[in-house]
């Protein structure tokens, strides 16, 4: 997904994925609580972790790159995220590699999940936020 829009815009954007996410979520929670052989769950997985990850480099390259100028605080929270995503992505390697996916697979929804509340109550309102950071002059050197 490439909106290049305003934070605001984006937060709002992943909002919304979020909400189609968890849907998935629960549907793969559903089918570990029936009696879906492992290699069907790890398919399931592998389509669940497209999105997921669809999602993840979304929120990196347009959200998390402006977002960590913004502050110490904002920057020690997406570097927190971006961990988050690699544990996510840790988790489903896990998951394929396993002869049974179940245990892994509950734990990559349970980390999602918890990564959207966080997300949804300390990320997507920083990015909602107007920035404090000043315009550079023209002419002036932009520090980094």
């Amino acid at each position: 997904m490439q909106l290049n829009g305003s934070l605001p815009a984006i937060a709002a954007a992943l909002r919304a994925e979020h909400r189609l996410l968890r849907q998935m979520i629960t549907r793969m929670a559903d089918w570990l609580t029936e009696d879906v052989p492992p290699e069907a769950l790890k398919e399931r997985g592998r389509m669940l972790f497209e999105a997921l990850e669809d999602h993840a480099r979304y929120e990196e390259e347009e959200l998390f790159v402006h977002l960590r100028k913004r502050s110490p605080h904002a920057r020690r929270l997406v570097e927190m995220m971006e961990l988050v995503h690699e544990e996510v992505r840790e988790t489903l390697r896990a998951a394929l590699g396993s002869p049974d996916p179940r245990e892994d697979l509950w734990t990559l929804l349970q980390l999602s999940q918890e990564h959207f509340d966080v997300e949804e109550k300390e990320v997507f309102p920083l990015a909602e936020e107007p920035s404090e950071m000043p315009h550079p002059q023209e002419g002036s050197p932009c520090l980094t």
